[in-house]
């Protein structure tokens, strides 16, 4: 089994740290000049990191400014922390179940390093390589089959990772835009091959946007994981949820007709209702859900499917008394853009 400590820097080389009051333009700065993805960051008695992901969803996407904004707002914490001595694919498991791609390498109360999704891809793709260069010039063939084969058992978690972190919301855990898309095209083919149904649901929190950029990233992240799980909880395990926006969840729903998909909607409204009565924000009288399923119209594509239920969700936020319009066939529809929810 391969160590963090074959991938790790040696002498914590690589390791960049900041205190919380650093503004994030001076640290963005400080990692583009060491060529870092990651900084470490100190807030008093506290730790945390900040990386270009952070960047992106807790300054960017909530147009914070960065000459203003100190790490100590948009640091990720607690640190997800792993020993030298753990196996390479303890940390992947680790990394997947926490949604992250960076971790503090800690031994005892000394920082070692930090370790990432990219060190570890890169260092199993090297593994193997390496592995197959020894194997390559065997005459005995028996033998370097079984070198290839310890080859892809060693590259195999590194894969998992990657296809996994690819795939999933990083603040939320549900799959990612890009995962949801796929899966609709797979669901889509399946379902026109055997005559099956499918559905799609597509809701928008309309003050969610707002309220994010009125939380500090705690509480914001924290608030976004409640409602996460409570769309989950409500979901087959055939279903997906997704988030695919800052205020935008879907639903793709396997073996469901309108009807069905209207009923999940009336309990999800319920269920959100609920978690805005323990938060100080009103989130469920601006819910609005758009639904289609496959005999709305034209479905020649699961993106078609997407932008029905987009477009009714839309038509729901200005007409409908309850926040719920199921898309019709009556109605023209435009070409999906791809770049849209």
């Amino acid at each position: 089994m391969t160590k963090v400590s074959s991938i790790v820097k040696p002498g914590g080389a690589g390791v960049i740290t900041a205190i919380g009051q650093t503004t994030v333009k001076e640290a963005v700065l400080l990692m583009t000049r060491s060529h870092v993805g990651s900084i470490l960051v100190r807030d008093g008695e506290n730790f945390g990191i900040f990386t270009e992901r952070d960047l992106l969803t807790r300054v960017i996407a909530r147009d914070r400014d960065p000459r203003t904004t100190v790490l100590a707002e948009a640091m990720t914490t607690p640190v997800k922390t792993c020993s030298p001595n753990d196996d390479v694919a303890a940390v992947v498991d680790m990394m997947i179940r926490e949604h992250i791609r960076h971790a503090v390498v800690a031994d005892g109360n000394r920082i070692v390093g930090i370790i990432s999704l990219r060190d570890v891809i890169v260092q199993s793709i090297t593994d193997v390589r390496d592995l197959i260069l020894r194997h390559s010039g065997r005459a005995d063939q028996s033998d370097s089959s079984e070198g290839l084969s310890a080859a892809s058992l060693q590259l195999d978690p590194a894969i998992e990772m990657m296809l996994e972190a690819s795939g999933t919301d990083q603040t939320t855990g549900l799959a990612n835009e890009k995962h949801f898309a796929e899966a609709l095209e797979r669901f889509h083919q399946q379902t026109r091959r055997y005559g099956r149904e499918l559905s799609v649901l597509i809701v928008k929190l309309g003050s969610m946007g707002q309220i994010m950029r009125e939380l500090d990233a705690r509480a914001a992240d924290k608030l976004l994981k409640n409602l996460a799980s409570t769309v989950k909880s409500l979901c087959r395990r055939a279903d997906m949820p997704a988030r695919l926006g800052e205020d935008i969840f879907g639903f793709i729903l396997p073996e469901t007709v309108a009807s069905g998909a209207v009923r999940l909607a009336k309990r999800m409204k319920q269920a959100l209702a609920k978690v805005s009565q323990q938060s100080p924000f009103d989130l469920s009288a601006r819910i609005s859900i758009g639904i289609a399923d496959i005999s709305s119209g034209d479905m020649s594509c699961g993106a078609y499917l997407k932008k029905m239920a987009a477009d009714a969700m839309t038509r729901a936020a200005k007409h409908s008394p309850d926040g719920i319009i199921v898309a019709s066939a009556h109605i023209p529809l435009e070409p999906p853009d791809e770049s849209a929810v």
